[in-house]
């Protein structure tokens, strides 16, 4: 199923949430949008690789909104470089703080995109 795109121009999409996220924003409601289980936690019973297996599938990789811990752990090599194409959204907060437009500028120049 793809999310507002024309038909003959499908995207599969597979939302990942950290456990803020899932409780701003329910899983149920990615699920009904995409059509697709989301992942929530590495610990769910029968799902231990599934990190692994979209991070193999993926064609682009979105994070978003992107939080001034991400884009620092990525200028420390916390996250290593993706295999695939990264695109970032950082969030309100980033745009404010004269480390994290650092951050911002060196995750940039590793990063394929930000908005």
């Amino acid at each position: 199923m793809g999310i507002g795109l024309p038909e003959d121009l499908v995207a599969a999409v597979d939302v990942v949430l950290t456990a803020a996220a899932g409780e701003f924003v329910r899983p149920l409601t990615f699920e009904a949008l995409t059509g697709r289980p989301v992942l929530a936690s590495l610990w769910e019973p029968g799902r231990a690789l599934a990190h692994v297996r979209l991070g193999q599938e993926a064609d682009l990789i979105i994070v978003a909104p992107a939080t001034a811990l991400f884009f620092q752990a990525r200028v420390l090599s916390i996250y290593p470089l993706a295999l695939v194409p990264l695109f970032l959204g950082p969030s309100i907060g980033i745009l404010t703080h004269i480390y994290s437009l650092r951050n911002l500028a060196t995750a940039n120049s590793s990063t394929v995109a930000t908005a």
